[in-house]
């Protein structure tokens, strides 16, 4: 078993050229990180998204919002998924309940939130 790591994808960052930079990223998952995952993951094998999933916390729009729900559909077909809460998905920096990638755990039973928050 290992994990196979993504981080801080911001999904809705540069809102001014948005078609663009969304269809860069899906691409991107559909052409590149997905064959990737199908080739290299083995029985129990986990994705871990380590935070950040979307660039802004207080506004998604529906069209990203929608690209990302495929495309964390898609790589729970192939492995399990895990998402951490990072500070850009969470409403309040101090506490992480109120969050922008909730609503995903809703999806599949292969995507999991992880909503855990490190006192340093």
């Amino acid at each position: 078993m290992s994990g196979k790591m993504i981080s801080d994808t911001h999904f809705g960052v540069y809102f001014n050229e948005l078609s663009k930079w969304l269809n860069m990223m899906e691409s991107t998952f559909v052409d590149y990180v997905m064959p990737l995952l199908r080739e290299k993951s083995s029985e129990g094998d986990i994705l871990v998204i380590l935070g950040d999933l979307f660039d802004n916390r207080t506004n998604i729009p529906i069209l990203v919002m929608n690209k990302v729900e495929k495309i964390l559909l898609e790589l729970s077909d192939i492995l399990p998924v895990h998402i951490l809460v990072g500070n850009h998905d969470m409403w309040n920096k101090g506490k992480n309940d109120v969050n922008s990638v909730r609503i995903f755990s809703y999806l599949s039973d292969n995507i999991h939130v992880e909503s855990i928050i490190l006192k340093i």
